[in-house]
This record gives C-alpha cells, sequence and structure tokens, in this order.
C-alpha cells in the first residue's frame, strides 16, 4: 500500500481569490477517486485507465505545478489539486488536463494528458 499525499490548491491561486477548499475538490470531479493506495502502478496510468475513454497528450511544460501551455496566447493554468505519491505528482487543472510530473535519477519526466 502506497501513501498518496493530496494537496488541495497547491499554488494557493484559488483560495487566494476567495475560493473555498471545497470548491477545488469539486472542480475535479471524478478524477481523484481514479487513483488507488494499493495500486503499483504511477498514479497517472491509474487515472489514464479508470478513465476508460481514449486520452491525448498535450504539449506543454510544467513549471512549479502551473500548466504553460506552448501555444501564444494561452492563459497559464493553476493546479485545483495534487497527488503525490512516491517521486510521482499528479496535478488536475482546468478543463480536464491532468499532468505527471515523475522525477528519477535526476531527471524529470512529465506527461499532459486530456481527461474530458
Amino acid at each position: 500500500m502506497k501513501t498518496i499525499i493530496t494537496d488541495i490548491d497547491p499554488t494557493g491561486n484559488y483560495t487566494e481569490q476567495g475560493a473555498p477548499f471545497t470548491w477545488c475538490v469539486e472542480a475535479c470531479g471524478l478524477l481523484p477517486s481514479f487513483v488507488s493506495v494499493t495500486s503499483d502502478d504511477l498514479l497517472i496510468d491509474q487515472m489514464q485507465e479508470a478513465y476508460g475513454f481514449p486520452t491525448g497528450t498535450m504539449d506543454g511544460l510544467i513549471i512549479n505545478g502551473v500548466y504553460h501551455s506552448p501555444y501564444e496566447g494561452d492563459e497559464e493554468l493553476y493546479p485545483y489539486m495534487s497527488l503525490s505519491a512516491g517521486s510521482e505528482t499528479v496535478y488536475i487543472y482546468p478543463f480536464g488536463i491532468v499532468a505527471s510530473v515523475f522525477e528519477k535519477d535526476g531527471e524529470n519526466t512529465q506527461l499532459v494528458l486530456r481527461l474530458d
């Protein structure tokens, strides 16, 4: 069994604007429930499998938890929630965007998916 650490509004963006923590949790919908403490799979793999529909990978970069789109004019997206287990952190953003940041051997691997 693995330990999963949940951080609601990890960047403080939404609570600084007056949103309650419950709003951030509700905005995530079912996505956090797709993660199981009994699975040894990566969190992002669990979410993608439990989602049950085709998903698409997206370009972009996660910097300090904030999603930066490669397209000019797109706003930065702040996470509603992060889920961490071991060296992997999954961020849940608006528009069904989910990103995994995985640290291994000093390397940073990122995978951004759309689960909408």
